[in-house]
């Protein structure tokens, strides 16, 4: 950018360091607050201010289409995740899964008030990370949409073969699908 030429009260300037970086210091970073986040999101998004999962049956067919039309968002935090390795080989060892054509799913009971997701995704099975992260969002969505059903239990997903962008709706019905049978492994 040598040789930009700008016009500043009637004087010609060839220098970029004599450029402004900040015209109102006062509105230098409305954007930013504090520790550099934006605290008006919530005000955008109904219910982002909820905390914790929705009664049952607060959610109909309808608004399950509609996102932003619910009264109450149902959360996925971290605390729903099995993140260990010996969280995920306990699951796997308990011996109850359902296959499908796509996925494998494991599951045990797990004692608590909600149910856990463990996703295990090969770079063997699905070789584009692009493509394995599209895996992963579907199968929380489908996890996070089902998770009152699933309380109680630890679920892990496997998935099988490669998914194309036109099976992934096959994909996301035998998941469906696959954790409706897993209901018999509470004990």
């Amino acid at each position: 950018m040598r040789g930009f030429i700008y016009q500043s009260q009637g004087k010609r300037e060839n220098d970029e360091t004599h450029l402004p970086t900040v015209r109102d210091a006062k509105k230098a970073n409305t954007w930013l607050s504090g520790s550099h986040e934006n605290h008006g999101w919530r005000s955008r998004y109904p219910g982002a201010s909820c905390q914790g999962a929705c009664p049952l049956g607060s959610l109909d067919l309808a608004n399950r289409r509609n996102p932003l039309s619910r009264s109450c968002i149902i959360r996925f935090p971290k605390s729903h995740r099995l993140h260990q390795a010996d969280e995920f080989s306990s699951v796997i060892r308990f011996r109850c899964s359902a296959s499908g054509e796509f996925l494998q799913v494991f599951a045990k009971p797990n004692n608590l008030v909600h149910s856990r997701l463990g996703l295990i995704i090969a770079g063997k099975v699905e070789r584009l990370a692009v493509n394995r992260n599209r895996a992963k969002r579907l199968l929380r969505e489908i996890f996070r949409a089902r998770q009152q059903e699933l309380a109680g239990l630890d679920l892990v997903v496997r998935l099988r073969c490669r998914v194309s962008p036109g099976n992934a709706a096959r994909m996301t019905g035998e998941a469906e699908m696959l954790m409706i049978q897993l209901q018999r492994c509470r004990g």
